[in-house]
């Protein structure tokens, strides 16, 4: 099983893989660039078929995205689904390693990114390939997101079991044993401990443990937005 990891993990930054997805099929939407690629513009008609995003500056982390942005939605249909005081921000093309954001801003502040491939040109008709937060006010219904620590996070839902592999730039993250959802990760960062939170065998390329540091935290919240039938998922997410 831990080869098998770590080989999925040196296919790049990118692969080709279908994912399964709680919430069903997704059909693929065509790629076409469109020309209005970009900020918001002052005034947008909402997509009858898209239902709109929460107007507060709190939207929820759930198994299908945050906010407006959700599994199966173009970046069109995400820019109308947005309330008044939300907008599409510039793209920054070196959010990650590999990775292109779209920031979503309410008032002067950006609460969560839609993320692409760097070499992959965002369109109108396509759909994010992951929305990420790494914002403390962007929190599931159970009141965990980024800034959460572990400690807190495994009284909602169990003691988590923690993951790195040097082929992902040493990325660490956290699976729970009563949060079942395989399109989300949670991504953590280091509390006392220098550089990373677990406890791990020395020497390995990946490595798993279910000791850590319990003043380590989730740092950012990462999910997929395409699903069975779209392609690519990210290597830089576990089990991809």
């Amino acid at each position: 099983m831990r080869a098998a990891r770590i080989a999925a993990a040196t296919l790049g930054a990118v692969i080709l893989t279908a994912c399964a997805g709680e919430g069903g099929e997704v059909a693929e939407k065509p790629g076409a660039v469109s020309d209005t690629v970009g900020p918001s513009p002052a005034t947008s008609s909402p997509a009858a078929s898209s239902p709109a995003a929460p107007s507060d500056s709190k939207p929820t982390i759930t198994p299908d995205g945050i906010g407006a942005a959700q599994a199966g939605r173009t970046l069109a249909e995400i820019r109308a689904s947005l309330e008044p005081g939300w907008r599409l921000g510039e793209i920054d093309s070196f959010f990650m390693v590999d990775l292109a954001a779209i920031p979503v801003i309410h008032g002067l502040d950006t609460l969560y990114h839609l993320v692409y491939p760097a070499d992959e040109e965002p369109a109108d008709t396509t759909v994010p390939l992951l929305v990420v937060t790494d914002h403390p006010r962007v929190r599931t219904a159970e009141g965990v997101g980024p800034g959460t620590s572990l400690a807190e996070a495994a009284a909602a839902w169990g003691a988590p079991r923690l993951s790195y592999s040097v082929h992902d730039e040493m990325r660490e993250y956290a699976r729970f044993p009563r949060y079942t959802h395989a399109h989300v990760h949670f991504r953590l960062a280091p509390g006392e401990r220098e550089f990373l939170v677990g406890r791990y065998e020395p020497g390995v390329e990946y490595g798993e443990t279910d000791t850590y540091d319990e003043g380590g935290h989730i740092m950012m919240v990462m999910i997929e937005l395409r699903r069975v039938g779209m392609a690519p998922a990210a290597s830089h997410l576990p089990g991809h």
